[in-house]
């Protein structure tokens, strides 16, 4: 018997839903998640290196008794006098060491226009190191 005549046209028998999932569609989600922090990844993470530098109210000054300037890959200056990464050995052998005041416990200045690439200055230090010369001061700058 029919309880009510409408119960042919609302009741519904709906198959069971189908439980497997398709792996496309979570590869394809798990990707765009994952491109979604790489575009945002600037937003959250702080830019650059926070460095906490001493203070001091008293200003400290670098003794040094020789200075090498390098403004270019091929140009060089030792004690203001022109040079170039082939004669280097040389004047420095002539101008610093052979020059009168050497002392291998005063730092050299190695002064740095800062679009040198930084392997010009681990070549300055090897022959630096190779005449006696055990400490180094690296100064970088923008422009000299």
């Amino acid at each position: 018997m029919k309880n009510s005549p409408f119960e042919e046209i609302f009741c519904l028998k709906l198959p069971p839903p189908d439980g497997a999932m398709d792996a496309f569609v979570i590869l394809c989600t798990i990707i765009i998640i994952g491109l979604g922090f790489l575009a945002g990844y600037r937003l959250i993470l702080p830019a650059g290196m926070g460095l906490e530098l001493p203070k001091s109210s008293e200003v400290q000054y670098l003794q040094t008794s020789h200075i090498i300037t390098v403004k270019s890959e091929n140009l060089l200056m030792v004690n203001d006098e022109i040079s170039s990464m082939k004669t280097l050995r040389h004047d420095v052998e002539a101008k610093i060491i052979h020059g009168g005041n050497f002392n291998s416990q005063i730092p050299i200045l190695l002064r740095m226009d800062g679009a040198v690439p930084l392997g010009i200055a681990v070549k300055i230090c090897e022959i630096l190191k190779e005449l006696g010369c055990t400490s180094v001061h690296l100064a970088l700058s923008k422009s000299f």
